[in-house]
């Protein structure tokens, strides 16, 4: 970064952001402080639900920040749009307090009154994250005997990491029974789909495409970009300007056809596995963590369980990043959306998953603070809800 790009990102965020962090967490529907605190010489606990703010409802509230906010999520159960740090703008502060009512397990209701720029004390420490991955989070496997279930903590598509799952399964699979694979992705920020390729053409019976169609606004800037205008559109067989399924009013977009898009293609030397595959997904997954998950949608040796990202996902492109000449500020607008069996606008999200679980703010504050490994074999077992949906759908299906 340089000094004058960095200069300005710290103006911005001061003149128009505060300091302020209550490590809220949207579930279930519901925002909930994780972490007790102090402010002002009082204590608040741990998981209070915040049911209004500045004497509206919290919900409503959230509506009226939504020019303030990025990225916004879609709740898609209760049709309205979140964000967690709705309190950072500087615009909350207009009249110099916001002022928030927090309701605890006993119901019993707990005013904040906070000025911008103050902070909390937090009473607990975060001993892991909810939250995209990293590069310093590990690739984790397990095998679990009595299961017979091979587990792989896929941190990031990294093209190395699915070899290396690949070689972690090979000695197992060689010596021991395995009924059921677990690929869990969840805080997979993305990278290369070769990398979930790389390990599934060991252990798919078959071919994993579907027939992929997607969207790109036709404004002048991606007709130069993209090298397209209207005669050539016209022209593509895998091109045109209307489609047969639902999109949007506006803008004007063109659309991509890939008939039968191949994602994964066995391998000569597959494992021959003839399980399933329980792909876990959270909030946070991207890019190509997204193209995993709608193949596990559509296909049927893959079974998607957990979370959606509650963003638009599916099949992208490279963003189009954009400068302004003076202020040096970037932006990065996604040029492409993937239309693919989108029956309902909604649809556009895609990501849904076949068996969703979420986290109540019990399990999300265990997961938060507890010291054990929550990817480790007891917490996965005892302590993990997706990871215990996926053992009860192959307990199911081994007995049937």
């Amino acid at each position: 970064m340089d000094t004058k790009r960095g200069c300005n990102r710290n103006y911005v965020n001061k003149q128009f952001y505060t300091k302020l962090n209550l490590e809220l967490v949207y579930t279930s529907g519901q925002y909930y402080n994780l972490l007790p605190f102090t402010y002002s010489d009082k204590k608040y606990p741990a998981s209070m639900k915040l049911i209004s703010c500045n004497g509206t409802d919290i919900h409503d509230y959230v509506k009226t920040r939504i020019e303030q906010s990025s990225p916004l999520r879609w709740d898609r159960e209760n049709d309205r749009v979140y964000h967690e740090k709705f309190y950072k703008p500087s615009e909350n502060y207009k009249k110099g307090i916001l002022k928030l009512v927090f309701l605890d397990k006993d119901n019993k209701k707990h005013n904040l009154n906070i000025k911008k720029n103050d902070t909390v004390t937090f009473l607990q420490e975060k001993n892991s994250v909810y939250g995209y991955n990293d590069e310093k989070t590990p690739i984790i496997t397990h095998y679990f005997e009595k299961e017979k279930i091979f587990y792989a903590k896929l941190p990031m598509m990294v093209e190395a990491y699915g070899d290396t799952l690949s070689e972690r399964l090979r000695p197992i699979i060689a010596k021991n029974k395995v009924n059921a694979i677990v690929l869990d992705i969840r805080g997979n920020p993305g990278g290369s789909d070769n990398t979930y390729s790389n390990f599934l053409k060991k252990v798919v019976k078959d071919t994993l495409g579907q027939n992929v169609m997607v969207g790109r606004n036709f404004s002048p800037y991606n007709q130069k970009y993209f090298n397209i205008n209207t005669d050539s559109v016209q022209n593509r067989t895998t091109h045109t300007f209307k489609i047969n399924a639902a999109t949007l009013k506006k803008p004007k977009m063109y659309y991509i056809t890939y008939p039968n898009f191949k994602f994964v293609v066995p391998d000569s030397l597959n494992f021959s596995f003839e399980g399933k595959i329980y792909v876990l997904q959270d909030r946070f997954i991207y890019s190509s963590a997204s193209n995993l998950s709608n193949l596990a949608k559509n296909n049927e040796q893959l079974i998607s369980i957990g979370e959606t990202p509650d963003l638009l996902g599916g099949l992208q492109t490279n963003p189009t990043v954009l400068q302004l000449p003076h202020s040096k500020i970037i932006f990065r607008i996604e040029s492409q959306i993937d239309f693919t069996g989108c029956k309902t606008p909604k649809d556009i999200f895609q990501n849904n998953v076949e068996y969703p679980v979420s986290y109540s703010i019990k399990e999300l504050y265990s997961r938060i603070t507890t010291k054990e490994d929550i990817f480790g074999k007891q917490f996965l077992l005892n302590n993990d809800p997706m990871f215990r949906k996926a053992v009860e759908l192959e307990k199911t299906r081994r007995q049937e």
